[in-house]
């Protein structure tokens, strides 16, 4: 019988009157065993992997491997499971003289000889066998009988390390060693091929990172927008940090989920970001979408890479959103408060007019005839026929400003006396020459805050 999945066997016919042989009840176990494989890869694309692991670290911080627990599968389908102070554990090892000292970490392989067809698995001492022969009094556990000593066969692990020689056996990858501070530790960024996300501490800790990071932009982006009819106006927004408000706003209970969800598997995860990186992507100028493959074998490559290219997109496209000062119109003078304490921290302010489309070809006449100043002082100069803070035509809108069709922007010169007296009376009033009256135009204030670093 064999499918897509490589070989699973024949079963033993069972016969009436048939000879029991050993071969017999090994012939049934090889058969189970290649169908429960088999089952394995047909679920997951990547079936093997660490479940769970520890080492002994104040061992480990004195020059000795000792591998307490794990569990786990091995590439050719070898289910491996032991517990502190089992008889299964693999020997220790010093590392005395195995660490070189040009070499910046050394990994370390569980190893488990393979499983050959025609080979014996059981062998005497010193030689490479798959099983080593142990005997533990079991009890009847479907009955009263009494404890009978029986032979069980325990696969013979062994940690290798480096470039030890790894003929002849199925390996896994669980760690690497660095040193620290006169002595050895476990590297904090290395990830193992794991069947798990809580496997991988090094993973957890950078997608709760990430986590944070998303929570932090959209915060940086949320602020200071408005609600109605208990729904966000992303109206302050711009084209852009709309499309990214709204792409962290879908990934951010996604990412949450998987953090607090530690069963979930590193291919879950993998694609989770990769979906998160290409909804980022549509906001970026970078042409290159392209993201490291998952690799099992090599977690660490892979997750690096999307994850460095989520936190450049994030702190490339997030900028601080406007500060909206609406202009409410009043006998032919737009006028508003400039209450909200976030417009003392901006480093400037431009007036959005939007315009009619039959006057839009005087927009040029607009800046010479307009006066700016706080309702105090506006009688004033309007009965001095004075203009106020000058007004400075922009050719494009401020990148934190939404842009909105027919709208023109001009720059308020923040540094004149009228505009320092608006700030400091938090009122401002602002009136347009003909033809710009009530009629044909919108006027709106945007404060631009700070930049984030």
């Amino acid at each position: 019988m064999r499918g897509s999945w490589g070989p699973v066997g024949w079963p033993v016919l069972w016969r009436e009157g048939m000879l029991l042989t050993p071969q017999h009840l090994q012939a049934q176990d090889r058969f189970h065993i290649a169908a429960q494989a088999a089952c394995m890869k047909a679920a997951r694309e990547h079936p093997w992997g660490v479940y769970d692991s520890a080492f002994d670290t104040g061992a480990l911080r004195d020059g000795r491997l000792v591998l307490r627990s794990f569990s786990g599968v091995f590439p050719d389908g070898t289910v491996v499971a032991f517990v502190d102070g089992d008889d299964a554990s693999p020997p220790s090892r010093s590392l005395e003289g195995l660490f070189p000292t040009t070499a910046v970490s050394l990994p370390v392989h569980l190893a488990v000889p393979e499983a050959r067809r025609g080979a014996r698995h059981v062998v005497g001492a010193g030689e490479l066998g798959r099983l080593t022969a142990s005997r533990r009094e079991l009890g009847d556990e479907h009955g009263e009988g009494a404890a009978i000593e029986v032979e069980l066969g325990r696969l013979a692990l062994r940690l290798r390390v480096l470039d030890e020689s790894r003929d002849g056996l199925s390996t896994l990858k669980i760690a690497e060693i660095v040193r620290d501070d006169g002595g050895f530790a476990l590297s904090p960024d290395f990830v193992p091929p794991v069947l798990r996300l809580a496997a991988a501490p090094a993973l957890r800790r950078a997608l709760e990172g990430l986590v944070t990071l998303v929570h932090e932009r959209r915060a940086a982006l949320r602020e200071g927008l408005a609600c109605r009819d208990g729904m966000r106006d992303l109206s302050s927004l711009s084209v852009t940090q709309r499309h990214l408000y709204v792409a962290l706003s879908e990934h951010a209970p996604v990412l949450v989920e998987l953090a607090r969800r530690p069963e979930r598997s590193s291919e879950a995860v993998h694609d989770a970001l990769c979906r998160f990186a290409g909804h980022l992507s549509s906001v970026s100028a970078d042409e290159e979408v392209g993201l490291p493959a998952y690799d099992h074998s090599d977690l660490r490559a892979t997750f690096s890479g999307v994850l460095t290219r989520i936190r450049a997109l994030l702190g490339v496209a997030v900028r601080p959103s406007c500060v909206v000062v609406p202009l409410a119109q009043t006998r032919g003078v737009w006028a508003g408060r400039l209450e909200e304490p976030r417009l003392r921290r901006c480093r400037g302010f431009v007036l959005g007019v939007r315009v009619a489309p039959e006057i839009r070809d005087r927009v040029g006449d607009l800046p010479r005839g307009s006066k700016v100043a706080s309702w105090r002082r506006f009688n004033a100069i309007a009965r001095l026929a004075a203009r106020g803070a000058s007004l400075s035509p922009r050719v494009q809108a401020p990148p934190e400003v939404p842009a909105h069709p027919g709208e023109y922007f001009f720059e308020i010169s923040r540094d004149q006396e009228h505009w320092v007296d608006a700030l400091s009376e938090r009122t401002v009033a602002v009136y347009l020459p003909p033809p710009f009256d009530p009629e044909r135009v919108q006027v709106t204030l945007y404060g631009l805050p700070e930049a984030v670093a």
